[in-house]
């Protein structure tokens, strides 16, 4: 909990591939939003990996 300077419970927080903190909040969410902001970190995800393989060839 220190590391990521939560308040307390329920506290969520999303995580992207790289490992930094994308999101934090401190009470529940609603599971569409929280369904859309997953699939933004996904496409944003899979989005950087095209580009660094495009810059590879």
């Amino acid at each position: 909990m220190t590391r990521y300077a939560m308040r307390g419970t329920p506290t969520m927080i999303l995580i992207d591939r790289e490992g930094r903190l994308r999101k934090q909040k401190f009470g529940g969410e609603e599971d569409l939003v929280l369904g859309a902001e997953i699939m933004s970190l996904l496409r944003d995800g899979a989005a950087a990996s095209r580009s660094s393989v495009a810059g590879e060839v």
